[in-house]
């Protein structure tokens, strides 16, 4: 789960503390972490994780409007992963690097729904879009 920001033309940055340890899903092997502070601050404990450790590197995105009437759908590609031993002084400070087509137009997308995108490895697209068939749910893909 984590905070979308652009870097660049067709890079997002995810950013939060929230790993899961399942994220490569549930018939796997745990992904191996670290304790590491919250923030730089050095106030609390989080999980760590390396994205870029995976063979899997496309990873679905996600997030329900707050009405629960509409579903956001995004997949791209982790490319780099930061925030191991460096991390910014207020906020969260574990980021994936996530390549997609246009990162304005996902963020421009997603601004009815709110921030925290959960993020799964793998393509789930067309999983979640038939979930969204039974639940009626508008879906919005981003480009």
């Amino acid at each position: 789960m984590g905070n979308p920001i652009p870097l660049s033309k067709d890079r997002l940055v995810v950013n939060h503390s929230v790993p899961g340890i399942k994220m490569a899903g549930y018939d796997k092997p745990d992904l191996p972490y670290h304790l590491r502070h919250f923030v730089e601050s050095g106030w609390g404990a989080k999980a760590m994780i390396d994205f870029t450790g995976l063979e899997e590197k496309t990873v679905t995105l996600a997030r329900l409007d707050p009405l629960g009437t509409k579903i956001y759908l995004a997949k791209g590609e982790i490319v780099d992963c930061s925030g191991f031993n460096k991390g910014i002084l207020i906020g969260c400070s574990l980021t994936a690097h996530i390549k997609v087509p246009d990162a304005q137009e996902c963020l421009r997308k997603l601004s009815d729904f709110g921030s925290h995108l959960s993020m799964v490895y793998g393509d789930y697209t067309r999983e979640m879009q038939q979930l969204a068939d039974m639940m009626n749910l508008e879906t919005v893909y981003a480009t």
